[in-house]
């Protein structure tokens, strides 16, 4: 549920910032995207939780601290970001 919704959000604030990029308002346009690169990194964060809930390997208290952590969403970005 938590990681439907992040991505919704995300997929919400990518057409929010689109209408900005048509009507020249880089600065917003720039900012949306970037948050909505962070709810993109938390809905990796929550499908990982998700495997590794039945394994028995899910730390919450790790995963809430990255959960909310705003360098760990975008680092979880920048691993798509590498050339393979």
């Amino acid at each position: 549920m938590l990681a439907r919704k992040s991505l919704e959000n995300a997929r919400d604030l990518i057409k929010e910032a689109e209408l900005l990029f048509d009507n020249k308002r880089w600065a917003r346009t720039v900012f949306l995207c970037h948050t909505a690169g962070e709810e993109f990194g938390k809905t990796v964060q929550c499908l990982t939780a998700v495997m590794e809930h039945p394994r028995g390997v899910l730390d919450f208290v790790k995963f809430r601290k990255r959960f909310l952590s705003h360098p760990s969403k975008t680092t979880t970005i920048r691993f798509f970001l590498r050339p393979w």
